[in-house]
């Protein structure tokens, strides 16, 4: 009796670990595990290294990719970009702009984490769409980056 327990035990851990390596090949798994993996990719890759860019894709949108400093976002903001908004879809833990830096430089902000490899929720997704509709009512340009996927 006490072997069967023994053998029940390990099948579940053994498909608890299938469950877990399974993530980064399907991208199927639950929104936690996705984090895990996320930060372990990152540990492996020694840290997010990529360089400041950002693109216009049409009149007054950019997408880019993370913004390192204050300075990367005040290079948007004077003429002829004039950015005002900028929607992350970056976790918490891989912004290197702050949200005071945000408020200082008059940056509208709407922070929805989403762990690279994944896409955002379909809640989030229509909280972007409403903030981007509420920014574009103003003649201004908006942003919509992401680390991994510069999404707009």
């Amino acid at each position: 009796m006490a072997g069967a327990a023994v053998w029940a035990g390990a099948a579940v851990l053994v498909l608890a670990v299938l469950l877990f390596l399974q993530v980064p090949l399907w991208g199927v798994g639950p929104r936690c595990v996705k984090q895990i993996w996320t930060r372990i990719i990152r540990c492996w890759k020694r840290g997010d290294k990529r360089v400041w860019s950002w693109s216009e894709v049409e009149p007054g949108l950019y997408v880019g990719s993370l913004p390192r400093s204050p300075d990367d976002l005040r290079e948007l903001q004077v003429a002829p970009h004039n950015l005002r908004a900028v929607v992350s879809l970056v976790e918490a833990w891989e912004m290197k702009v702050s949200t005071s830096d945000f408020a200082h430089l008059d940056i509208e902000w709407l922070h929805l984490p989403t762990p690279d490899y994944t896409a955002p929720r379909s809640r989030d997704v229509e909280r972007a769409a409403t903030f981007i509709d509420r920014q574009v009512a103003f003649p201004l340009p908006d942003r919509l980056q992401c680390a991994g996927c510069s999404l707009v």
